[in-house]
């Protein structure tokens, strides 16, 4: 693990867990700005939510991926191309979802809008075959260690 991989939150060491909501980048981008999740249509079964798993991006191949979270779908493909990160929080119910290996659902309303601005921490978006994450998905002080003013 590089030093920058090393300065991000879920890589602490710590009692905090966080999960990953795997979309676009556009949506990603809306979601961290806005502090909230806007709920899309029901899937075929009727459940309807925002779904998250806990693999960090890079974690796996986006064939991989793809497999786990989308059943191997190619046609949904852009919706690997960024996640949003969550910090986990007790008063969030996620059910693990069967349609997926390890996925897990907030069940909500299609159309509804969720708001979760303190669990929300910010987004990676894929940049080829690197993962680029926003500045609030790393620990500040060893950010500004590895930047190089020694200040922690």
């Amino acid at each position: 693990m590089d030093n920058y991989a090393a300065a991000l939150l879920w890589n602490r060491p710590g009692p905090e867990a966080y999960w990953f909501h795997y979309t676009s980048p556009r949506v990603a981008r809306t979601i961290v700005r806005e502090g909230t999740f806007r709920v899309g249509a029901p899937r075929v079964d009727g459940r309807a939510g925002i779904y998250v798993c806990p693999y960090q991006p890079g974690a796996l191949t986006e064939e991989n991926l793809a497999r786990r979270l989308l059943d191997g779908a190619f046609h949904e493909r852009d919706r690997l191309q960024a996640a949003v990160v969550l910090l986990a929080h007790p008063a969030i119910v996620l059910l693990s979802d069967p349609d997926t290996r390890d996925g897990m659902l907030l069940r909500a309303d299609p159309g509804s809008l969720v708001q979760l601005p303190d669990q929300i921490i910010g987004f990676a978006e894929r940049d080829g075959n690197r993962w680029r994450h926003s500045r609030a998905c790393f620990d500040s002080i060893q950010l500004r260690m590895l930047a190089g003013d020694g200040q922690p």
